[in-house]
């Protein structure tokens, strides 16, 4: 089982988390799932293929074009009759090219009952703190210093200024991990709920919140969903280290995103 769940967890972490090591505006791998018979037509919506370049991708992250571009992707495949639902993701990077995962189902959204219904909010503090953590992510990135320790379970970058912010989630966490837990299950906020995915995973007892990760690899929101597989991931990494860990994740959320498409 616990080698299964690796394998769930790191399909996922390749499709859906998306690291900037490399600044290429190449596209290497453009992968199809769910396609089947109509790959031939879901190819047909690209306006690239592998070895185009992408003007979007030189100034990653900022998304502006890529929404131009995933609007218009998305909408010709549901233009299809046999395609219900469609997604399309650049995840970077295999040799220095970024890979492109299209996804399409003959299957309708399936809308599940919204539990995410209370006014929870966590500290501003800390939602400025994990604001600011993306900027000097960045900052990091264009620096060349994005490496990160994750030998305790969780991401502790070498860049020290984003170090310094990471390590306020180890002292808040250990404070305030039922808020955290009540708002990555219950806010209604969508924001709140990926700060709290990100810092929960800093609590020092990855067993107590491995389930409420888990759960979240599953939330409505992609940046909570995003948060939550990558600290899944640390967690998975470091029980391969520390076999003797009595932590269980779940291959639940895996197996459902998985058949999403």
């Amino acid at each position: 089982m616990k080698g299964t769940i690796r394998l769930f967890a790191c399909i996922l972490i390749a499709l859906i988390t998306q690291s900037a090591r490399s600044q290429s505006p190449q596209v290497g791998i453009v992968d199809f799932y769910g396609a089947r018979s109509i790959k031939a037509d879901v190819r047909k919506c690209l306006p690239f293929k592998e070895n185009d370049t992408i003007k979007f991708l030189l100034t990653y992250p900022d998304t502006t074009g890529y929404a131009k571009l995933k609007q218009t992707v998305v909408g010709c495949l549901l233009s299809h009759p046999e395609i219900k639902q469609a997604k399309m993701e650049f995840v970077c990077c295999v040799d220095e090219k970024w890979m492109v995962f299209i996804g399409v189902s003959a299957k309708p959204l399936t809308v599940k009952k919204n539990l995410k219904t209370r006014d929870i909010h966590l500290a501003a503090e800390v939602t400025r703190t994990y604001d600011s953590m993306g900027v000097l992510l960045l900052t990091a990135i264009q620096s060349g210093a994005a490496g990160e320790d994750d030998s305790q379970g969780h991401a502790l970058s070498n860049y020290a200024p984003l170090r310094k912010l990471e390590e306020r989630f180890i002292s808040y966490s250990a404070k305030h991990v039922d808020l955290l837990r009540d708002v990555l299950k219950f806010s209604v906020h969508p924001h709140e709920r990926a700060v709290a995915a990100s810092a929960i995973a800093y609590y020092h007892d990855k067993s107590a919140i491995a389930n409420d990760l888990s759960d979240a690899a599953g939330d409505e929101s992609e940046d909570v969903r995003n948060n939550a597989i990558r600290a899944l991931g640390i967690i998975i990494d470091y029980l391969q280290q520390k076999p003797n860990q009595n932590i269980a994740i779940s291959p639940e959320p895996f197996i459902a995103l998985i058949n999403h498409f």
